[in-house]
């Protein structure tokens, strides 16, 4: 195997990692919010009755406005249910440890063949690439997120994009249609070599 293609495979493992940590996020919040409402609802009622008795002339009011928390909070649940959340949150867990372990180990044996010296067990890495590949398959990138996933591997691995030829030093998009062109998440802002 060539130089090349292991650095191929590093980067194109370490952006996959990176989309997986974002979708891994974005899941993480929606759950952690869903969790402290479904938590947070019944305890306002029940600090409400405590504080002020249960006939007080406030707690109708308060029911109401709990009672359509309850409901939306209720159908988000639902909704997270039959779309999978936890189930995805776990999935994007598993692909962004193992997708970034795939591209440490790809850099080393890039590094070391490069240097002309033997990297150990280079078919059984491969092969654990492309069964982390045809995982990840099924649960595809969109064409924002590989462009994401391009630059945030070029940044982090400090090589150019074949494209326009340029080495990021920021995540912030070009407008390369390789390694651009992509809303960032927001737990990206500022990320750039050095911060």
């Amino acid at each position: 195997m060539q130089v090349q293609e292991l650095w191929d495979r590093a980067v194109f493992a370490l952006g996959t990692s990176k989309v997986f940590e974002t979708r891994m996020a974005g899941l993480d919040t929606r759950l952690m919010v869903l969790g402290y409402i479904g938590a947070a609802v019944p305890a306002l009622v029940g600090a409400m009755v405590l504080s002020f008795g249960a006939k007080s002339l406030e707690i109708p009011g308060v029911l109401l406005i709990v009672g359509l928390l309850g409901v939306g909070q209720f159908a988000i649940s639902l909704w997270s249910t039959f779309a999978r959340w936890p189930e995805r949150l776990s999935y994007a867990t598993e692909s962004m440890m193992e997708n970034a372990q795939l591209a440490n180990e790809f850099e080393r044996a890039a590094k070391l063949i490069g240097n002309g010296q033997a990297y150990t067990d280079l078919a059984a890495l491969v092969a654990k690439d492309d069964a982390r590949q045809g995982q990840d398959q099924k649960r595809p990138l969109s064409e924002p997120e590989k462009r994401f996933a391009m630059r945030s591997a070029l940044l982090q691995f400090r090589r150019p994009c074949v494209e326009c030829s340029e080495t990021p030093t920021v995540i912030d998009p070009s407008d390369c249609a390789v390694c651009g062109n992509f809303q960032l998440p927001k737990w990206s802002k500022g990320w750039a070599i050095g911060a």
